[in-house]
């Protein structure tokens, strides 16, 4: 009663300034709540966004790890066709010839020494516990260096420092016998030709044998891990085996 009774007693200055303080209030709570709302669309579209980035970012990144392990698939298809073609074409039939440290022919053609794994892009499969996979693909990829490197080591060897010591030493009537040979080109490079050789056909057999297995598990990994996905798939490889292939015929070189 008394706060009417002293609003009546103010004078119309007065009632101006207490109309100017109310509207002064009105319009901060107002700005206040506009600020409020306006606030709470921008954190609403803040997250949506964020909510956005973070889904097209997950999306990249799966896609990216089907890319890595198609591409990994395919590299390895690249490996195996390679060495497996040596395989087949040259140390399945020397194996088991007596004369195959010599009779065994270079490999003159270059070889695509640049069919790499990348090794990194794979590390995904820790996330999903193929750790041992992940390994054995390491593996893979160190087999399939170190048949090329005694593939082109032999071959060096053969047609840089054997071949142009026993050209024109080779009887007409008859092949050179291993103590000749041995004679010919000493008895280091004869010993070196022959580990050479059986270590050239030891891994060739372990890189061919080691990628066929590993490419079939990477593949059966990458199926379980993204079964929407189809992969690529090369069956295994229906070579010659070591019994199916006739010794060839003596070169004369032993």
């Amino acid at each position: 009663m008394n706060t009417l009774c002293f609003l009546t007693d103010l004078s119309s200055s007065e009632w101006a300034a207490w109309g100017q303080a109310v509207g002064s209030i009105l319009a901060v709570g107002a700005a206040f709540l506009v600020g409020y709302n306006q606030n709470k669309t921008a954190m609403k579209l803040f997250m949506e966004e964020k909510q956005h980035t973070q889904k097209a970012a997950s999306q990249e990144l799966h896609q990216y790890q089907i890319g890595a392990g198609t591409r990994a698939l395919f590299t390895m298809w690249r490996q195996l066709n390679l060495i497996a073609q040596i395989q087949e074409d040259v140390t399945n039939k020397y194996r088991d010839y007596p004369p195959a440290p010599l009779a065994m022919p270079p490999i003159m053609k270059k070889l695509d020494d640049s069919i790499r794994l990348n090794i990194d892009s794979l590390a995904f499969l820790l996330d999903h516990g193929k750790s041992d996979l992940l390994v054995n693909i390491c593996i893979a990829e160190t087999r399939f260096l170190d048949a090329l490197d005694i593939i082109q080591r032999r071959s060096a060897l053969h047609a840089n420092e054997v071949q142009p010591m026993v050209d024109g030493k080779k009887p007409r009537d008859r092949n050179l016998t291993p103590d000749e040979l041995r004679e010919i080109i000493g008895i280091r490079l004869f010993q070196l030709l022959i580990s050479q050789t059986h270590e050239m056909i030891s891994k060739t057999d372990d890189a061919v044998a080691t990628i066929e297995a590993v490419e079939a598990d990477l593949y059966s990994a990458l199926k379980t891990i993204f079964p929407e996905t189809n992969f690529p798939h090369q069956a295994p490889m229906d070579g010659e085996t070591a019994s199916a292939v006739k010794p060839p015929r003596p070169t004369g070189l032993l």
